[in-house]
């Protein structure tokens, strides 16, 4: 019994641990959109004039490309105002030549967290 129990650790569990391992590293990896923000972020929040903030609205409704200041959307689908309010205190230091923050929020927003919605369910 017990050199079945070690044929089946190294046969099949430890090349298992491995391929997951393997698989979750590669995963991470993969760039996002987040990613990308926090990359773009550190390397350029000093040189944002306009910093556009708020949920999907902001984040397809408005274009950086189109305002003739340097622009970042850092707006995301479902970003609360907390989240919102919480990048900024991240970067807080390194706003340097920030001018204009653009928040796009709808009724909802004002009224519901994220954080809320499941509590009422239950």
């Amino acid at each position: 019994m017990r050199k079945f129990i070690i044929t089946v650790t190294l046969y099949l569990i430890i090349p298992a641990l491995i391929f997951s391992l393997s698989l979750e590293l590669m995963l991470r990896n993969i760039p996002t959109d987040y990613s990308y923000k926090k990359n773009y972020l550190d390397i350029n929040a000093d040189s944002i004039k306009v910093l556009i903030l708020g949920p999907s609205i902001s984040y397809a409704g408005i274009d950086p490309a189109f305002i003739n200041a340097k622009s970042f959307n850092l707006a995301h689908n479902g970003q609360s105002l907390y989240l919102d309010f919480e990048l900024l205190k991240k970067y807080d230091g390194r706003w340097t030549n920030l001018k204009w923050i653009i928040v796009s929020m709808n009724y909802a927003a004002l009224v519901l967290r994220v954080e809320n919605i499941f509590d009422e369910e239950r």
